[in-house]
């Protein structure tokens, strides 16, 4: 369990890719989950105020009360929570921006608003060609998310016509599949990197932070070395 800060009341992990935050019908009885593994690793009953895509790696707010569970519903209704991910994405994106428009919510049937801004860090020209002869662009993303929609980030690339690299649902397929051919890597490059809010007792601004995984520069690395 790769634990990023722990208080009485909470702790902060950074889930591993792939792995769900609870348990659901499609899996196995005995598979592994987040909440399952915390609760045998602190021995406690696990609360999410928030919950990370199975596909995303990195932090997540895990409660060990109602108590502490309610504090930090009330920071994100009230937007006191800062959620900030990094992505490796595909495509010419300006170094900076907002996507302010409707994505699709699952499990309420319809669309919902939502904004979303993002800035580049680094910007890559690689040996690859597109479809059209120009050399594929990949970069790395900086973004915050101000409401936390159903596939907010991916629907919100994508409707961008930028691609987030490993994403099978909403990304580019046939880019996806080359990186796990030629790179060996089969995950989506999208991490929660940073959580910033302030402590549900003390007040005090808590800053918590996970580094990029590795498979982000093995991927940039293999196509402009």
């Amino acid at each position: 369990m790769d634990v990023k800060y722990q208080d009485k009341g909470f702790a902060i992990l950074n889930k591993a890719v792939n792995l769900p935050v609870t348990h659901n019908s499609h899996m196995p009885k005995d598979a592994d989950y987040l909440n399952k593994l915390a609760g045998q690793f602190f021995n406690e009953t696990i609360y999410n105020p928030h919950r990370l895509d199975s596909k995303t790696s990195g932090l997540t707010i895990v409660c060990f009360n109602k108590t502490t569970l309610e504090s930090f519903n009330k920071m994100f209704r009230n937007s006191e929570i800062q959620k900030t991910y990094t992505a490796l994405v595909k495509g010419e994106i300006p170094e900076s921006g907002s996507i302010d428009r409707e994505v699709f919510d699952r499990k309420k049937r319809k669309k919902l608003s939502a904004l979303t801004e993002y800035k580049r860090i680094s910007r890559f020209e690689t040996k690859e060609l597109d479809k059209n002869n120009n050399p594929i662009i990949l970069n790395i993303l900086e973004l915050n998310i101000h409401t936390g929609r159903w596939h907010q980030i991916r629907q919100h690339l994508s409707g961008l016509r930028f691609d987030l690299v490993g994403d099978t649902q909403h990304g580019d397929w046939d880019f996806n599949k080359r990186v796990i051919e030629e790179v060996g890597i089969n995950r989506m490059c999208l991490h929660a990197s940073e959580l910033k809010f302030p402590h549900p007792e003390s007040k005090n601004v808590l800053i918590i932070k996970s580094e990029t995984p590795v498979e982000f520069q093995k991927i940039i690395e293999h196509y402009t070395s």
